[in-house]
């Protein structure tokens, strides 16, 4: 029986498809982990945590969300085993939801309706790629899984229901996997031009509905356009359907470039004008909490948040991945080395000076890392520890940063 290793290296390195609420060690992929330079970082940077009086809530986590202020839904992963969590802040007690063997390949969360999505797959006893869906309303407990057509993420979740936004043979449907009902939104001669072969089509509506971004592809290569009452646009430069997250109704987030080199970007509809908010990093995990204006990426695994309405933007000199805002926007939830913290993001700037000090540890640490070639563990570990200097040469030269 194949395990969940096996599956996970298939979809990276094969299909070459990320996979998403999947906490990646990128030390550990460019460093030996049995050498003592891998060790002293990681040490550091979980001593930022620390320092910084997170909350650990579990570890081996592959996925949180928060489902109320005090409130932490979670995936814990064990072997082959996933076991879905809610965890009480206040009282520091979890409760068991529910559990599922096999891999995670997509999770997403709407705190709005309640609805959970989960998409994982298993190799079955014949030897093939089995994938399934599970919803969760969180506010009710009630729980449908269902055999999936689609081994990667194949739908959205809507906003102002507990249904997903997925298409089907003659178009792009609402559907309730609770109730079973479907509701018709968008036909598909509005986008059977689109060149999508056999790869799933994605439907992002902004919050008016007015607009409708349609994209398809796989692999960093995708095909979308932006259609409205008024006009029809072809959108170049998108390499990821999931990263894409709508700033009010006239402007939208999404991610450019290629892999070892992406790009956050923000586009303006009206004044057909793209920025660029992160260049240059590896892996963007890109986050939006639309109803406080925050917006989470990662530089090369530093977590960055920024805030568009006062366009400051924060470089928190902790790593991390999963990045999720607590409902008052000033705490959120982050995942390094399966490690599940809370984050109060006024402590950051409270003990800067801790997280400076480690900063400069860090950067002694992967320039000594550059020179000991023996520790490297493939042919790109010199591009990865080069960023990663860069990185916190950047961090240390920057008390604070403004949007463009």
């Amino acid at each position: 029986m194949k395990n969940r290793f096996t599956i996970i290296a298939f979809l990276i390195t094969a299909i070459n498809i990320p996979l998403q609420a999947r906490d990646i060690d990128l030390d550990g992929i460019y460093l030996k982990k049995d050498s003592t330079l891998y060790s002293q970082i990681s040490s550091v940077k979980e001593k930022n945590y620390k320092d910084i009086s997170s909350i650990l809530i579990d570890s081996s986590a592959i996925y949180g969300c928060w489902i109320s202020g005090e409130e932490i839904l979670y995936i814990k992963e064990l072997a082959n085993q996933n076991s879905i969590y809610i965890f009480n802040k206040n009282s520091g007690k979890k409760k068991l939801l529910y559990r599922f063997n096999g891999t995670v390949t997509f999770s997403d969360f709407k705190i709005n309706t309640g609805l959970l999505a989960i998409k994982y797959i298993f190799i079955s006893d014949e030897g093939s790629s089995v994938s399934k869906d599970i919803f969760i309303d969180s506010k009710t407990s009630e729980v449908k899984e269902a055999v999936s057509f689609s081994l990667f993420q194949n739908y959205n979740l809507s906003g102002d229901s507990r249904s997903i936004v997925i298409a089907k043979k003659d178009g792009i449907y609402k559907y309730d996997p609770f109730a079973e009902t479907n509701i018709k939104i968008l036909d598909k001669k509005s986008y059977e031009d689109l060149s999508c072969s056999d790869n799933p089509v994605l439907l992002n509506l902004s919050p008016d509905k007015s607009k409708k971004i349609i994209s398809c592809g796989s692999g960093g290569d995708y095909n979308a356009k932006l259609l409205s009452s008024s006009r029809v646009q072809p959108l170049k430069g998108l390499t990821s359907n999931k990263d894409i997250f709508w700033i009010g109704n006239d402007s939208f987030i999404y991610r450019s470039g290629a892999p070892g080199d992406y790009s956050i970007k923000l586009y303006d509809i009206n004044k057909n004008n793209t920025i660029s908010l992160i260049t240059d990093t590896m892996n963007p995990d890109i986050k939006f909490f639309e109803q406080r204006g925050l917006l989470a990426g990662l530089d090369n695994q530093m977590i960055v948040i920024m805030d568009l309405q006062s366009k400051q933007v924060l470089y928190t000199g902790i790593e991390g991945e999963e990045i999720n805002f607590s409902p008052d926007g000033r705490k959120f939830l982050s995942i390094y080395r399966g490690n599940l913290y809370v984050t109060n993001i006024s402590l950051i700037e409270k003990y800067n000076i801790s997280l400076r000090r480690n900063a400069q540890s860090l950067l002694s640490l992967y320039n000594k890392a550059l020179s000991e070639k023996v520790i490297w563990e493939n042919d790109f570990s010199r591009e990865y520890l080069s960023k990663k200097i860069l990185l916190y040469k950047k961090y240390l030269g920057n008390e604070s940063k403004h949007m463009k």
